[in-house]
């Protein structure tokens, strides 16, 4: 009995020692989650965007060499195919250069397209294969966001060109000269259609814009004397574009 009252003086200061640790714990301040994010989502573009950013393209156009001359029979192309187009799909990507005037992208890409026809009885296909690099200048700066932007641009290009025909061993291939084409068109912002997502895309994977693109080509003939014709009159494409 003697030890009694150190036994209740402990037991006193153990309960007072826990009152006060859950006295501390529950006046604690609560903890507080720090998101850093590499981009300001919310920040106008035109604040956001940096030096040096990135494009990618996807476009498809409809060309029609009118006075090409067929490597199978040296018949016009539209005397050929008429007025039916090659349809060439190009993949195009490269740096972007962004200043107080606008931006500056050089790019560099690869196309495909084909045209079929019947000939005198006998199907034939003309395909098309384009190694090109390309310039563009656009005036993305106007505005705090890029819902419309006017561009023009310009193309440096070597085209592969394969005929055949059923039942036939005429045709063949043949790689071009350099040639040259120019385009004029205008990027529609789709950020708009959905901003959450626009947001998202921007802080995972750096995509600043996606546009809708419309444009309108010339191709020129090439530098190589022996080639036939590729030039064409404006044709009109559509393609889809990511800016990074």
């Amino acid at each position: 009995m003697k030890h009694l009252p150190f036994f209740l003086i402990t037991i006193l200061l153990i309960q007072a020692f826990g009152l006060s640790v859950a006295v501390a714990m529950t006046e604690e301040e609560p903890r507080l989650v720090e998101i850093n994010y590499p981009i300001d989502v919310f920040a106008p573009y035109k604040e956001r965007r940096r030096t040096h950013g990135a494009n990618f393209g996807i476009h498809l156009e409809n060309y029609v060499p009118g006075r090409w001359e067929s490597l199978i029979d040296s018949e016009i192309y539209e005397n050929t195919y008429g007025k039916k187009p090659i349809s060439l799909t190009s993949i195009e990507a490269g740096y972007k250069y962004n200043f107080v005037l606008g931006s500056l992208s050089f790019m560099g890409g690869i196309g495909y397209g084909e045209a079929n026809t019947t000939f005198l009885g006998a199907s034939r296909v003309m395909a098309v294969y384009k190694y090109f690099g390309r310039g563009m200048y656009a005036l993305d700066n106007l505005l705090p966001e890029p819902y419309i932007v006017p561009y023009v641009a310009g193309s440096i290009w070597q085209m592969r060109i394969k005929e055949s025909e059923t039942g036939s061993s005429d045709g063949g291939t043949v790689t071009t000269g350099v040639g040259f084409d120019y385009s004029f068109g205008a990027l529609f912002q789709l950020n708009w259609m959905d901003p959450e997502l626009a947001s998202q895309t921007l802080n995972e994977n750096g995509i600043q814009n996606t546009y809708l693109d419309l444009f309108v080509t010339q191709y020129l003939n090439t530098l190589k004397k022996t080639d036939s014709s590729l030039s064409s009159n404006f044709i009109l494409g559509l393609g889809l574009r990511l800016e990074f």
